[in-house]
């Protein structure tokens, strides 16, 4: 999972507006933890405009580079958990 984490991560990063690069250098990801039945990981700014840019307002149009993130590499996760899943139960 943690590897899912840093993927989504880097593409965040990569992909984040950098008008002075505060945003960019504070996203981060926090390692995966167990609740439940489920598995989270978080990838993620405390930077306060970070919201307004991901998901836009009146005046800022919507920049999905951290959505964008995890839908490029749904794929590559999915794949990753399909092969820990045939591990264990191999």
């Amino acid at each position: 999972m943690n590897q899912s984490v840093s993927l989504v991560w880097k593409d965040s990063v990569k992909s984040a507006p950098h008008k002075t690069g505060h945003m960019r250098r504070n996203i981060h990801g926090k390692p995966a933890k167990v609740e439940g039945s489920r598995i989270i990981g978080i990838v993620g700014s405390k930077v306060h405009y970070t919201l307004h840019q991901e998901f836009g307002t009146k005046y800022i149009k919507a920049k999905y580079f951290m959505t964008n993130a995890l839908k490029n590499n749904i794929n590559i996760i999915v794949g990753m958990f399909k092969r820990t899943i045939d591990k264990i139960f191999k």
